[in-house]
């Protein structure tokens, strides 16, 4: 699962990375592309790469805009990671928690108990905690499943 995935052999601070490349289309697989406004599983509004939105002026969209959105959902995410976490991890811990707030929300990354579990080095915790998160509506959906898995992956990986 982590083929092309070239990991640094270093840790760093969080306020070092970035999201990876690999990372970053690994985030697009799983979320598809949708230039058309729809309701995800939970009957929140999406567009492009996963981006929720209440506004209904984004009925349609480009490709740009969507990899603007992208982009800006991206940034958001990884500011509240370098906030939060103040432990060294690897690029690809920074990427699973990456994936874990873009899917999930920055609220609930921050409630989750991630950032005490990478802040004290529980990397067993932080796996359990995420894999925790594979339900919509209630039910566990294989996707989401498949996708806390990836991010243990990369975490352990370190």
């Amino acid at each position: 699962m982590l083929d092309g995935f070239t990991q640094p052999p270093w840790h760093a601070p969080a306020a070092n990375w970035s999201l990876s490349s690999y990372s970053a289309g690994k985030i697009k697989e799983f979320e598809g592309l949708r230039l058309t406004r729809y309701q995800d599983a939970i009957g929140i509004w999406t567009i492009g790469y996963g981006h929720a939105t209440d506004d209904p002026s984004l009925e349609t969209i480009t490709l740009d805009k969507a990899e603007l959105l992208f982009a800006s959902d991206i940034n958001i995410c990884g500011t509240a990671i370098r906030n939060a976490i103040r432990a060294e991890i690897s690029q690809g811990q920074f990427d699973a928690l990456t994936d874990f707030t873009f899917n999930c929300g920055v609220g609930n990354f921050q409630r989750s108990g991630l950032i005490q579990q990478f802040n004290t080095g529980n990397l067993i915790g932080a796996c359990a905690t995420i894999q925790q998160y594979n339900k919509a509506g209630g039910r566990a959906l294989p996707g989401l499943t498949a996708r806390r898995q990836w991010e243990c992956q990369l975490i352990m990986a370190a």
